[in-house]
């Protein structure tokens, strides 16, 4: 019995709910025309608010960096033939080259080379139209002591003609807006240290005439984080050493070329850092060969002096005495020598208190893989530290692990410096106890021939080191000249010039939903607290 009261009880609510959704669904019907007029208003609000927002599009890009250990290297193998020039960076991290395509340093050289510092806008019907690419007027901005321009200021144009116009303006810390009148190219003075000047460009006709054009000015470092904001690099895989680039912003073209210009000052900075290890092997190497033309010529003097006491006129025939007897030996230790030098140079560079802090020359003639591939790292490590001083502070994590290991490997070159140096002198000291043994055995060798020919040997070692130098030198110039960028252009920045926000139709269906639901929320409110009697179905409920 309960059961069936059970059952009749939710066939009565089944019924009752029925009824009321059959009765809203009239009550709609009934005020149809209270659903179309706010779906039509909601709707043309959305598509309005739509309108009046500022575009975003994007670009994108891709670029092959040189990353052995990323297989990125298989691109640039034709570089090989010049690897034993020390002209090619090794192994660079791809980790490292994305922290650095998105830096401050690197952004702000952007914003410079486009002169992004200043946008140009005029209003349009719903909102105010960005004129970067197609801007009528150029503003320069200029600095007494030739310093880039800092300051943050909004300015209206208006040509009154073809030569002249209006101006008003206000920088940022200022209490009131300036106004005034000038030509074309006439220097306009802001204060004791900035002025400025307003030039007309290919873009400029009777259009803009009486036309506001609204410039705003802002600090390099300033647009160049706001940029960044807008800008994406990231690797599409583990494998590659291939970058994907992607800029959103207002103006297509702008996007373009930020990401274009971002590539090439990238490219710029590389070559500049790898021109900074070569310039300072060649101050290395200018030095030495100073210093080696000086010992040269005193020991030119020397023969010269033993040559007129032996009355010896051919200093050749003396010195092929000796070195006939130690043939096996003597080029052995030219070639010892020579490096024992350029070793003990390396270990003066690096105990300089006054260098301490710059790269280590390489590329000087230590055969030692070791310590090569240890300066080679060194020097890696010093460019990627110098980058990130510029563009953070002293608490950045990377920075406080990278100033540790950039200890760690100077302290490992010095060590394995000494560690050499100490070889080739056990090397030498053989070598010449070799040579002394073939040389006992002419025991009819003058006293003073035995001079000049020791004499003689320190010629040709000192000959035979400035030709070396003179030979790097040639080399570490041919690495100035051809020096090869960290990347390689896959795809140009491109992209479609339709906007991927605001997105016009998901405004729109959001006002069409939004436009029939305060409607039906208003009559289903209006049934829902309606306690009248208003037909015969009530009075039976």
């Amino acid at each position: 019995m309960e059961n069936q009261t059970n059952n009749v009880r939710k066939q009565g609510e089944m019924e009752e709910s029925s009824i009321d959704i059959r009765e809203l669904f009239f009550m709609v019907i009934n005020n149809w025309w209270i659903f179309l007029i706010s779906m039509f208003v909601c709707g043309a609000a959305a598509f309005l608010f739509a309108k009046m927002q500022t575009p975003t599009y994007e670009q994108s890009a891709m670029i092959l960096v040189r990353d052995e250990k990323a297989g990125g290297a298989s691109a640039f193998e034709g570089s090989m033939v010049f690897e034993d020039l020390g002209m090619f960076n090794k192994g660079l991290v791809l980790e490292n080259e994305i922290y650095i395509l998105q830096s401050s340093p690197l952004m702000s050289n952007v914003v410079n080379r486009l002169n992004l510092q200043v946008t140009y806008r005029t209003n349009g019907v719903f909102k105010k139209k960005d004129l970067y690419g197609e801007n009528p007027i150029h503003l320069k901005m200029l600095n007494k002591e030739g310093k880039p321009n800092e300051l943050k200021m909004e300015m209206d144009v208006t040509a009154l003609d073809g030569e002249n116009y209006a101006y008003r303006y206000k920088i940022s810390d200022a209490d009131e807006k300036v106004e005034g009148e000038a030509m074309f190219g006439e220097v306009v003075e802001l204060d004791n240290e900035n002025s400025f000047a307003i030039e007309t460009t290919g873009f400029f006709d009777d259009e803009y005439i009486g036309k506001e054009i609204k410039v705003t000015v802002t600090p390099t470092y300033l647009r160049a984080k706001a940029l960044l904001k807008n800008l994406t690099v990231s690797r599409p895989d583990k494998i590659t050493g291939i970058l994907n680039l992607t800029m959103k912003d207002s103006n297509p073209l702008r996007a373009q070329r930020i990401l274009d210009t971002l590539i090439e000052v990238y490219n710029d900075d590389a070559i500049a850092d790898k021109n900074k290890i070569a310039q300072n092997t060649e101050d290395f190497i200018v030095n030495r060969i100073g210093l080696i033309s000086g010992e040269l010529e005193d020991v030119d003097a020397r023969l010269a002096t033993l040559m007129k006491e032996s009355d010896i006129t051919d200093a050749a025939v003396t010195a092929n005495v000796a070195v006939t007897a130690g043939v096996r030996y003597s080029e052995q230790v030219l070639e010892v020598e020579t490096e024992l030098n350029m070793v003990q140079y390396m270990r003066q560079h690096l105990n300089d208190p006054t260098k301490q802090q710059d790269l280590i020359p390489t590329n000087v003639g230590i055969t030692d893989a070791g310590v090569q591939s240890l300066i080679n790292n060194y020097n890696t490590q010093k460019l990627e530290y110098d980058k990130i001083v510029q563009s953070s502070g002293d608490n950045n994590p990377t920075l406080k692990s990278l100033k540790k290991s950039l200890a760690s490997t100077r302290e490992a070159v010095v060590r394995s410096v000494d560690n050499l140096l100490e070889t080739l002198k056990i090397k030498k000291a053989n070598l010449l106890k070799q040579e002394k043994s073939s040389q006992n055995k002419i025991s009819s060798m003058p006293e003073k021939q035995k001079r000049m020919t020791e004499v003689t040997r320190q010629q040709q070692i000192k000959h035979e080191l400035y030709m070396y130098l003179l030979n790097k030198r040639e080399e570490n110039a041919l690495t100035l000249a051809v020096t090869e960028s960290n990347a390689k252009v896959i795809e140009s920045a491109n992209g479609v010039n339709i906007p991927i926000a605001p997105r016009t139709m998901l405004f729109v269906l959001v006002g069409l939903v939004l436009g029939f639901g305060i409607p039906f929320a208003y009559v289903f409110l209006m049934g829902f607290f309606n306690t009248k009697v208003r037909s015969k179905a009530d009075i039976e409920k």
